[in-house]
């Protein structure tokens, strides 16, 4: 049920991104006194519609779009009949859909097309939608960073691995029995008496405020003996922890897998995740890297397809 739930109301959410686009080109329309006969969200056939003034307002069968009809958008020849053009089936489209948009301009309405505006209001009208988009966008973004925040790992201790990760298991699972593979042993946060939920306070004598400090920490001292202090129910608990060593994958700065592995230490501890507020100033460099990461995914696609 809530999956059916998602997925109409992400419908709706699109639906209502659609709409917010097409009010961006219809307002300064308006504004600029040019007749618009339908303000319209999808395509198909119109299953509601509703007229206010010179324009309909309706919704169509197929939530893939929506547009807004000015008159006037094609202009005709100089002297008043629709351009002749040369033969050819998209010759043909344009010179029908020249003179249709011709025929839509009623008495009284030569001063409401779109084509006699001055360049600059015209492009105001065009770019009114991917203007609403950005605008949305920003409003989104702005809720999301502030408002909600960002994912990261905490302290917090969410779930203890069981076995010492191996060429052989590299996930560590234990065997059905649960005991650890052939090769691998117990997880030395098993061993040590780590509980979910215990919060790491220090490692080694290095106090924790993140865990990627931790887990550089212990990536760099496989084999030590040392001492973890957590915060158990309120109570601060020391526990001797012996730090394994295991083969880990490297990942590169995206998080994918390099192929490669190295030797470093394991705990077997995974973290909670906390969402962390970001400032309101974060909101424009977060949206200027992502945008440069999606030009930057549609140039390479093309290479990538192949």
């Amino acid at each position: 049920m809530l999956e059916v739930i998602g997925i109409v109301l992400f419908a709706i959410l699109i639906g209502a991104s659609i709409a917010l686009h097409e009010v961006g080109h219809l307002l300064p329309a308006k504004r600029f006194g040019v007749k618009v006969t339908d303000y319209m969200i999808g395509f198909g056939p119109t299953i509601w519609s509703r007229q206010r003034g010179d324009t309909r307002y309706g919704l169509k069968a197929l939530p893939l779009g929506g547009y807004i009809r000015m008159i006037g958008m094609l202009p005709p020849v100089r002297d008043g009949r629709t351009r002749s053009m040369s033969t050819g089936r998209f010759a043909t489209m344009i010179n029908d859909a020249r003179r249709q948009s011709n025929d839509e301009i009623g008495p009284g309405d030569e001063n409401r097309v779109f084509y006699r505006l001055p360049v600059r209001k015209r492009v105001v009208i065009m770019l009114g939608g991917p203007t609403m988009n950005l605008l949305l966008a920003i409003v989104l973004f702005t809720a999301v960073l502030v408002g909600i925040g960002l994912p990261r790992a905490s302290t917090s201790i969410q779930a203890i691995g069981t076995c010492v990760p191996t060429s052989s298991s590299p996930s560590g699972a234990a065997l059905p029995s649960g005991q650890c593979p052939t090769g691998s042993s117990a997880a030395p946060a098993v061993v040590a008496g780590i509980k979910v939920d215990d919060i790491v306070l220090s490692i080694g004598g290095v106090d924790v405020t993140d865990w990627t400090a931790a887990t550089d920490w212990i990536r760099a001292h496989p084999g030590a003996a040392t001492t973890i202090t957590v915060q158990r129910d309120g109570q601060v608990v020391d526990l001797a922890l012996t730090i394994a060593s295991a083969t880990r994958p490297v990942f590169d700065d995206q998080g994918a897998p390099t192929g490669q592995v190295i030797t470093a230490g394991y705990v077997g501890l995974i973290p909670g995740v906390e969402w962390v507020r970001q400032p309101l100033s974060s909101v424009p460099a977060y949206m200027w890297d992502l945008t440069r990461k999606s030009v930057v995914a549609l140039v390479s696609l093309p290479v990538r397809l192949y």
